[in-house]
Formats: structure tokens, C-alpha cells, sequence
């Protein structure tokens, strides 16, 4: 979350970037790191982290495409929302038994 927070602030203060639209993007990295963190758990941490820079790097991508990004990045923002959330449940309950 860090990273996320000192990134939204750059973008918004420097960079005069919406707020609304960056807000996304600071739980976008948190996501992400959820998701290389539920790879350690399982012991597939490469897959996980592969996983997780290739959609950090099409976001960032996508952000050069202008009024694209809000189809493509959105939709990469959700996605990846949902598979952190996924893997959270299913690791939660792996160790709670």
C-alpha cells in the first residue's frame, strides 16, 4: 500500500492528476501485492509475481491510450481486484484448517 499512496500522491500533486481516477490505482497495487504474497503461500511464487507485473505493466500501458484506459484499465483494475480477492478466500481458508 506503500507504494500505492506515495504514487497517488505524485500523480495528484505533480502531475494535477483526478483523484478519482488515481484512488483506483492505490488499491491496484495493494491487489497486486496480495496476489504475489498468496504465490508465496502456495509456493508458486513465479507465477504469481509473472502474473502480477503483467497486468501492473499493461495498466501502465494503457494509460497511454488515453480514453482507452477507462475500458482496458478499468476492466484490469477489476480483474485483478476479484483475483486478489479470490486467492485471499481460498488461502484463508486452506490455513484456517
Amino acid at each position: 500500500m506503500g507504494f500505492g499512496i506515495a504514487e497517488f500522491f505524485v500523480y495528484v500533486v505533480y502531475f494535477s492528476a483526478p483523484v478519482s481516477i488515481r484512488l483506483p490505482e492505490m488499491f491496484f497495487h495493494a491487489a497486486n501485492t496480495s496476489l504475489v504474497a498468496s504465490g508465496v503461500a502456495n509456493h508458486k511464487f513465479l507465477m504469481y509475481y509473472g502474473v502480477a507485473v503483467f497486468f501492473h505493466f499493461a495498466n501502465n500501458t494503457l494509460t497511454f491510450a488515453g480514453d482507452f484506459w477507462f475500458i482496458g484499465g478499468l476492466g484490469i483494475i477489476a480483474l485483478v481486484y476479484y483475483l486478489a480477492y479470490g486467492a485471499y478466500t481460498k488461502n484463508s481458508d486452506s490455513f484456517l484448517e
